[in-house]
């Protein structure tokens, strides 16, 4: 993963004092910008009235966690980010067209990221 894992690839917010994510589908959002995002939560949060808090979405924590099989959904600008590094370290991903999107119920294009972890015996 060399320097790679510190990269910025966007934001993502989670209500304040929980574990829980503002998520699409079951997959963690994330936004290319703060202020993206902030939109994204005013369109589609399950509680908007909460206390969120935005913190910097970096390549290695997430691929770490989209290699265990967590999801992810990014927007077009996370998502070229994202790309690069993860072809760099051998990662297939499809480009962000209109074919390969989640469309949310607002019509916020989305590309949705996620992998069958390895099962060891």
């Amino acid at each position: 993963m060399s320097n790679s894992g510190s990269k910025v690839l966007g934001y993502i917010a989670m209500i304040a004092g929980t574990t829980r994510a503002v998520s699409s589908q079951g997959s963690v959002v994330v936004a290319g910008s703060e202020k993206q995002l902030r939109e994204y939560i005013a369109i589609f949060a399950s509680d908007r009235a909460a206390k969120y808090h935005i913190t910097k979405a970096r390549y290695g924590p997430v691929i770490q966690a989209i290699k265990l099989g967590h999801a992810y959904s990014f927007d077009q600008d996370g998502f070229s980010r994202l790309r690069p590094l993860a072809q760099a370290e051998g990662i297939n991903l499809p480009d962000f067209t209109p074919a390969n999107q989640d469309q949310l119920e607002s019509a916020i294009p989305l590309m949705r990221v996620q992998s069958q972890p390895k099962m060891t015996h």
